[in-house]
């Protein structure tokens, strides 16, 4: 009885260093996999202040009294900024923004700047949007505002409702007409001399648009169906900032944020701001 009692002591004990060993064994062959979360945590976390800080705040300089017109400042920035107010980015400090440029706010300035564990990389895009919510029926167009349809075969075969609209950007006025095809709005035509379009060329997705001197790409042409060609989006890049996202050797993050680009040559527009970090 005594020696089983004893064996019964040994095969618990031997039981239990090796469940010991199991969990020891298991732990430390998670740890990387712990390391690696707890690292892309701490990454999300400083990217979301760090934008939140970019896109909420005017930025400071120290030169005189101080104020928040930093780009008119660069010496003596005490903190970088481009927000006019929540989430509207002013496209003066955005214009001053230039990754190695010794004469701007260079991408050196902004890590001396901000106190940031992580490398940065900022893409900023453009993507106005026309409201074409406005409609005539082809060959009726209204005589307020003054419309000049195109006169070709090719409008002549659109669907009978046109829409149409304008928009105000890089201090230039354009005005569109978007038309269907097979229940699908597809076509616009684009102008910059009142609303008349004899004579201009038929575009769709994917075509460039010059206004103001700055190329928009055509994006989207809205066809949702409670809205069909009421609304036009174009897309412009505006600027990249920051270290090249192919140095990264570390995993990267990424975090889309959105604004308005206040700008008084323009209407206010969306700008989708994408920023990588690692």
């Amino acid at each position: 009885m005594k020696a089983q009692t004893t064996l019964e002591f040994i095969g618990s004990f031997l039981f239990f260093i090796a469940v010991l060993a199991s969990v020891i064994t298991f732990t430390l062959s998670d740890v990387p996999q712990f390391n690696s979360y707890a690292e892309t945590t701490e990454k999300n976390l400083e990217i979301k202040k760090v934008t939140d800080l970019m896109l909420t705040s005017p930025g400071y300089h120290s030169d005189g009294s101080g104020g928040t017109d930093w780009e008119n400042h660069l010496q003596d920035v005490e903190q970088p900024g481009l927000a006019s107010s929540n989430l509207e980015i002013e496209r003066d400090k955005l214009n001053v923004l230039n990754t190695v440029d010794p004469t701007a706010y260079n991408y050196g300035n902004f890590t001396s700047d901000i106190d940031t564990s992580y490398d940065y990389n900022f893409n900023f895009t453009w993507y106005p949007i026309v409201e074409t919510h406005r409609t005539f029926i082809r060959e009726s167009p209204p005589s307020s505002p003054g419309i000049i349809e195109p006169q070709t075969s090719f409008y002549d075969e659109a669907e009978n409702r046109v829409h149409y609209g304008e928009i105000t950007l890089e201090g230039g006025t354009r005005r569109f007409l978007i038309t269907a095809y097979d229940g699908n709005y597809n076509t616009t035509y684009v102008t910059d001399f009142e609303w008349d379009f004899e004579g201009r060329t038929p575009r769709s997705t994917g075509d460039t648009v010059d206004i103001g001197g700055t190329e928009f790409v055509i994006q989207d042409i809205q066809n949702r169906e409670d809205r069909p060609g009421a609304a036009l989006t174009l897309k412009t890049h505006l600027k990249e900032f920051g270290r090249n996202p192919q140095t990264a050797e570390s995993t990267r993050v990424k975090i889309n944020r959105y604004a308005l680009l206040e700008d008084p040559a323009s209407s206010e527009e969306l700008v989708k701001v994408e920023v990588l970090a690692w």
